[in-house]
């Protein structure tokens, strides 16, 4: 099944994955997505996509998905002042100095190991201007073919302690300061995969207010390291019925990273394989009407 309105991928504006906004907007498209939004993570949205949506006729809306403690939020359609912009962007450059300077640390210490592992190379590969960790344990899956998948890479990396795979802090995004720098921007919050933390995923759900944030249910729960629950269903089972308790309203999406994301049989999770169906969701009818 394709779900008509997937809200939640990502595109290699994210230090996570690897297909560019232009493709993803055509991969979505070509699986009969109506609409779908691109958030990536800490890093102002590429504005060019939504004239490459309009060309392919799909409806495109752009958003910030932000780090903050214990969850992620979503802003959508933001008008952002110039002072947020300008406190935005100097916090994003915090985000990529930590991710760049972990993968040439990485790089470094592989070296040291006698490890055939170039930066250039990894950036041939990549397709980025920079080098991240994931991006070093695809080269050797999918490059060197020394595992099957990166997944394998990173794990055979940390059985072995190879070296630390423990990045620089950055100091997250307060939620709620998110949430209100998102409504002064006259844009749309979502809280994404709000049972993503494990220890504090239910004390938002106490304190955000329902006409403030939309709740990610749909959304692929199991493939992104929730352990409790046995299926997909039953854990979007158990957000929703937490929305409906609380009165909150619904979002729904992939979380797309393509083709880095896979399902745990190793197929990608491709953008339309969560999201909404019913153009008549109130938050399709703010995002897309």
């Amino acid at each position: 099944m394709v779900f008509k309105y997937d809200l939640h991928n990502h595109s290699n504006r994210s230090f996570d994955c690897g297909v560019d906004g232009k493709e993803l907007i055509s991969l979505a498209k070509n699986r009969g997505v109506k609409g779908i939004g691109i958030c990536d993570h800490d890093n102002f949205p590429n504005q060019s996509l939504e004239e490459q949506a309009k060309a392919e006729g799909i409806d495109v809306v752009l958003g910030i998905e932000f780090s903050c403690i214990d969850a992620h939020i979503i802003g959508y359609n933001l008008q952002l002042r110039k002072r947020d912009k300008d406190y935005l962007k100097q916090k994003f450059k915090d985000f990529y100095r930590a991710h760049t300077e972990h993968g040439r640390s990485l790089i470094s210490q592989l070296k040291e190991k006698k490890w055939d592992i170039d930066e250039i190379d990894i950036m041939s590969f990549s397709g980025k201007p920079f080098v991240t960790a994931i991006d070093i344990f695809r080269y050797f899956a999918d490059v060197k073919k020394l595992y099957s998948r990166w997944q394998e890479t990173r794990r055979d990396f940390r059985q072995k302690k190879m070296f630390s795979l423990t990045k620089k802090e950055v100091d997250h995004f307060d939620p709620y300061e998110i949430i209100q720098l998102i409504k002064r921007s006259n844009g749309v919050a979502v809280w994404a995969h709000p049972l993503f933390s494990r220890t504090n995923n239910h004390k938002y759900f106490n304190s955000f207010e329902p006409e403030d944030v939309f709740i990610e249910v749909s959304y692929p729960y199991l493939e992104n390291g929730i352990e409790y629950g046995t299926s997909n269903e039953e854990l979007q089972k158990i957000v929703k019925d937490r929305c409906i308790e609380k009165g909150f309203r619904m979002s729904g999406g992939s979380d797309s990273h393509y083709p880095i994301k896979v399902f745990n049989s190793g197929v990608p999770i491709f953008p339309g394989d969560f999201g909404l169906d019913k153009e008549d969701e109130p938050i399709i009818q703010q995002l897309f009407c």
